[in-house]
C-alpha cells in the first residue's frame, strides 16, 4: 500500500512532513481541515486529496489564489506522483510517495500534472506479475513464427484487462470532472450565496448547495415574498426609500475593503444600525478634514496597504474609525494599525466584506498581539452550532449575538462601517469633502 506525504514550510518558517490519512483529505487556512496551515494565500478549503487505491487525486475546490501541479494551474482534477511539487497560491508541498505503488522513476506526465494512464494500468496489473514472463514468452515466439492463435489466447486476455483498466480511468476521472462543483459548492471558498450569510454576502454560481443551511437556519429565497427579519434577505418592500441610497454606498464600500466580494449583500436589520451610527457623524467637519487628509495621501496610504497585501481602502476607513470625530493624521494613524491588521487577516482571512469587518471588531485585540483569539472563537462558535451556516458565524453580527464581541468593538465595527460609507459620498451626509475610492 502508498502512503502520500506532504513537505511544506509552515508560518513559523519550520518544514514540517505531514502523512496523508483518510479516502479524503482537505487541505486550507481553516482549522478544522484535515491539514491547516495559517497562511492568508489559502481559502479556508483550497485542495482536496481523495485516495483510490494507490492513486492519489488532487482537485481545487474554487480556492482564491488557485493551485498549481508543477507549475500549472489546475483546472481539473489530476493524479499525485512522486517528486510533483503542489502550489496552494503560493504555498508549496512537496509530494512524496512511499510503497510498492510509488513511482519508481520519472513519470513523463509529471509536467503536465495529469494522470499517467499506462502507469496507472501497470499498477493495477500488478497482482498478475507472475502472468509477465508467460506474455513476454508467447510474443517471443511469435516473432520468431511460433503459433499465432496461442498467442492470440494468452495475450486476448491481458489486452481486455488492460481495456477495463483504461476505461475504469476514464469513468474515475469523468466522475471527479463531473462531481467536482458539487463538491465545491459547500467548500464555502466560492463566493457566499444570501443562503450561505444571513447578514452580507455575495453571488455563487451554485446558490442555496450548501447542506449545512438545512433547517431553521435555512432562508428562503426572493420568491418567497418580502422578508420579515433582519437575518433574511431583504427584497425592495423592506428597504424604506430613504435608505437605498445608504445600502447602496454601504455595498459599494464593502466590495471595496474584499479582496474577492464583488456583490456584497446588505440586509435590513445590519443596514439599520449602520444608519444609525452613520447619523452620529452627519455633517462633522471632523470626518470631512479626515477624508480629504487621506485623499491627499492616498499614494501613502497605498503604500502602507499593499505592503502587507491590504485593500487601500479597507485601510484608510479603518484610520477614518479610529480617529471617529477628532481631526488627525490619517497617515500616521493608517501606519499605526498596519501590524495589527495585518496579523488579524492572516488568522481571519479578508477575502470576504464580513472578514474584514470582523478584524475591525478584533483590532484591540491584534494591538495586544491575541491573533488567535478571534479565529478560535469563531472556530468554537461553528463547532457548537453545527447546523449554522460558516458563513453567518463570519458575521459581527451573529458574534454580537453570542455575546462574542464587546459593546466597544461591536461599536467600532459599526462606526467602520458608517465612515466607510460616507467617505463614499460625503457630500449626501451633509460633510464637505470628496469621495474616497481607492480600491
Amino acid at each position: 500500500m502508498t502512503d502520500l506525504f506532504f513537505s511544506y514550510i509552515d508560518e513559523d518558517s519550520k518544514e514540517q512532513r505531514v502523512r496523508v490519512e483518510g479516502e479524503r483529505y482537505i487541505i486550507g487556512r481553516h482549522s478544522q481541515n484535515d491539514l491547516s496551515i495559517v497562511d492568508s494565500r489559502l481559502s479556508r478549503r483550497h485542495a482536496k486529496i481523495e485516495r483510490f487505491a494507490d492513486i492519489f487525486v488532487v482537485s481545487d475546490l474554487q480556492s482564491s489564489n488557485g493551485t498549481k501541479l508543477n507549475g500549472k494551474l489546475l483546472d481539473e482534477p489530476a493524479a499525485l506522483s512522486d517528486g510533483d511539487v503542489l502550489d496552494l497560491g503560493g504555498v508549496e508541498l512537496k509530494v512524496e510517495l512511499d510503497g510498492e505503488g510509488a513511482s519508481s522513476g520519472a513519470n513523463p506526465k509529471a509536467e503536465s500534472g495529469q494522470p499517467d494512464a499506462s502507469n496507472d494500468a501497470g499498477e493495477e496489473e500488478s497482482p498478475r506479475a507472475a502472468s509477465a514472463p508467460a506474455a513476454s514468452a508467447s510474443v517471443s515466439s511469435a516473432g520468431s513464427g511460433g503459433s499465432v492463435f496461442g498467442n492470440f489466447f494468452i495475450l486476448a486476455p491481458l489486452m481486455a484487462i488492460g481495456f477495463i483498466v483504461i476505461l475504469g480511468l476514464g469513468l474515475l476521472i469523468y466522475t471527479l470532472v463531473g462531481g467536482g462543483k458539487s463538491e465545491t459548492a459547500d467548500s464555502g471558498d466560492g463566493y457566499p450565496t444570501p443562503e450561505d450569510d444571513v447578514y452580507l454576502s455575495g453571488p455563487d454560481s451554485t446558490p442555496g448547495s450548501d447542506p449545512t443551511d438545512a433547517g431553521t437556519d435555512s432562508l428562503p429565497t426572493p420568491s418567497t415574498g418580502p422578508t420579515t427579519t433582519g437575518s433574511e434577505i431583504p427584497t425592495p418592500e423592506d428597504i424604506p426609500a430613504g435608505d437605498e441610497k445608504v445600502r447602496s454606498l454601504v455595498t459599494s464600500f464593502m466590495r471595496n475593503i474584499a479582496q474577492r466580494d464583488p456583490a456584497p449583500v446588505v440586509t435590513s436589520e445590519p443596514l439599520s444600525k449602520i444608519s444609525s451610527k452613520i447619523d452620529q457623524f452627519r455633517g462633522s467637519a471632523a470626518v470631512g478634514a479626515n477624508i480629504e487628509s487621506a485623499l491627499r495621501s492616498r499614494t501613502q496610504i497605498e503604500s502602507i496597504a499593499r505592503s502587507k497585501n491590504l485593500k487601500p481602502e479597507f485601510v484608510a476607513a479603518a484610520a477614518l474609525a479610529k480617529l471617529g470625530n477628532s481631526r488627525g493624521d490619517v497617515v500616521a494613524t493608517a501606519g499605526g494599525m498596519i501590524d495589527a491588521l495585518s496579523g488579524l487577516k492572516i488568522q481571519i482571512g479578508d477575502a470576504f466584506a464580513n472578514e474584514c469587518v470582523i478584524i475591525i471588531a478584533a483590532y484591540d485585540q491584534g494591538e495586544r498581539g491575541e491573533f488567535l483569539q478571534m479565529r478560535d472563537t469563531m472556530t468554537k462558535l461553528a463547532t457548537d452550532n453545527p447546523n449554522t451556516s460558516s458563513r453567518k458565524v463570519r458575521t459581527i453580527w451573529f458574534l454580537k449575538e453570542q455575546g462574542k464581541l464587546s459593546d466597544s468593538q461591536f461599536d467600532f465595527a459599526l462606526r467602520f462601517l458608517a465612515i466607510g460609507t460616507i467617505a463614499k459620498d460625503p457630500k449626501a451626509f451633509g460633510i464637505n469633502a470628496g469621495p474616497l475610492n481607492l480600491g
